[in-house]
């Protein structure tokens, strides 16, 4: 049986090539509607102007701050644990010191102590050069 017997009425699906409508409204095919494919404004424009990186679009900006984020809070606190560690290494070079300086005082008044004292070292000359 063709389908021309039947008598069916195909005119209702069938589109013209010369004509601009289609009977049926819901059935309109790709290349007879075609949309336009729009590029977002951002498309290849860096994000910042002084950069040399071209971001095919902006839409990912968001995990990259993020990213970014996590790898300055990273080097910030490594930074600060440097900077700990190498404030108490000075801080333990200044208490040495300190404690070096107490110790040379103490001779140093023993020494004149002793030379207030003694008939021996009374006439020696100090020289501090």
């Amino acid at each position: 049986m063709d389908m021309s017997e039947q008598g069916l009425p195909f005119s209702h699906f069938l589109r013209q090539r010369e004509q601009e409508f289609l009977q049926d409204t819901g059935c309109v095919p790709r290349k007879y509607n075609p949309k336009p494919m729009e590029q977002p404004s951002t498309y290849n424009i860096p994000t910042n102007p002084g950069s040399n990186k071209v971001y095919k679009t902006d839409y990912n900006r968001r995990a990259r701050n993020v990213i970014s984020s996590r790898k300055y809070r990273k080097k910030r606190k490594l930074q600060y644990a440097e900077l700990e560690r190498d404030n108490k290494l000075l801080q333990n070079s200044i208490n040495e010191a300190e404690k070096i300086h107490a110790e040379l005082n103490q001779a140093f008044r023993m020494l004149i102590q002793h030379a207030e004292l003694c008939s021996h070292c009374c006439n020696v000359t100090l020289c501090f050069e």
